[in-house]
């Protein structure tokens, strides 16, 4: 296996821990202790994070080794920001495009995120949920810009989902309910307002987690 596939996989590991919270924000990674997890050469960990660095996930310092970021108050303020702006208007996109298939689909995707037996299964779900929009807008330059922000946006609701007595994660499932209702129906407007009001939510609770 080459050094740039194993480059890959330590990335994507490494970026998935970073997500995940299972490293933590100002959590020190030893390139040498990487390369030992992972049992490989230290070539392809020192590539991995010198990516992570480029995409603002760690920061390296020499002789001491990748620092990983902690999300800012500012961060998170823009992450929003951006939501509220491209989320409605992909509701938007959907005029007309909720056929049979996708109602079937909307249910499928409300059971599959009420079922979710642990709280990765439930903010993963809310990936999928999110996500589906963007794809079936069918805009392949919306699609990729979406993509790009959508770690960022995971690992803030994350944060909201996996809060220690947070209700977010009942009050967001209500949340996602009513805008597959509205989508049912084919009442863009009302489901543009309730997405709306569904990222408002979500980043009032997120203060509420940071304060």
């Amino acid at each position: 296996m080459s050094e740039n596939l194993f480059g890959n996989i330590v990335y994507q590991k490494i970026k998935s821990a970073i997500l995940n919270e299972m490293y933590e924000p100002n959590q020190i990674l030893n390139e040498r202790k990487l390369a030992e997890e992972f049992q490989i050469s230290r070539t392809p960990v020192r590539e991995a994070l010198k990516i992570l660095e480029g995409e603002g996930w760690v920061k390296i310092i020499p002789w001491k080794g990748a620092i990983v970021n902690q999300i800012t108050q500012k961060e998170i303020d823009e992450i929003f920001q951006i939501r509220l702006i491209i989320e409605p208007a992909i509701i938007e996109l959907l005029q007309n495009k909720i056929d049979y298939k996708k109602r079937i689909y909307l249910d499928r995707l409300y059971e599959n995120q009420k079922k979710a037996e642990s709280k990765k299964e439930f903010i993963l779900a809310d990936r999928v949920f999110h996500m589906t929009f963007v794809e079936w807008t069918e805009n392949l330059q919306l699609i990729e810009m979406v993509k790009d922000l959508n770690d960022r946006i995971y690992m803030v609701g994350h944060k909201a989902i996996n809060s220690k007595d947070s209700k977010r994660e009942k009050e967001s499932l209500e949340e996602h309910y009513k805008i597959i209702q509205a989508l049912k129906n084919n009442d863009i407007m009302l489901a543009k307002n309730f997405m709306i009001a569904h990222i408002i939510e979500t980043k009032n609770n997120i203060n509420q987690i940071i304060e």
